[in-house]
């Protein structure tokens, strides 16, 4: 299972779930939601206990609700906005830090 659904990322976009047109579209961006996150956080991001374990990764994390919102927050702004100038006020978001902000490893 993907960390973030197809489904999941039509119904943040509002887009119809039978319409197929832009799926690939979406699943390639959901993969660059997904690896935004993990560079934020500095931390890989792992749909289970059991994937997490078996990757020997001691700074991973599994996927939790407040990870996939702030993955979704990433998407709805890569598909809507589609230009570079958005991303860095998203990170300023309240909402999405409050989303991921937990995650994130400090290098001191």
């Amino acid at each position: 299972m993907p960390l973030v659904s197809l489904e999941s990322a039509k119904r943040q976009l509002r887009l119809e779930l039978d319409d197929e047109a832009d799926d690939d579209y979406i699943n390639e961006k959901i993969d660059v939601a997904v690896d935004i996150v993990q560079d934020d956080i500095q931390r890989v991001i792992y749909e289970d206990q059991e994937a997490l374990e078996a990757a020997e990764d001691e700074t991973g994390v599994v996927i939790t609700p407040r990870l996939r919102q702030g993955i979704l927050m990433i998407l709805s702004d890569i598909y809507e906005n589609r230009g570079l100038t958005s991303l860095s006020t998203l990170k300023d978001n309240p909402a999405y830090e409050k989303a991921v902000g937990r995650y994130r490893i400090i290098h001191i």
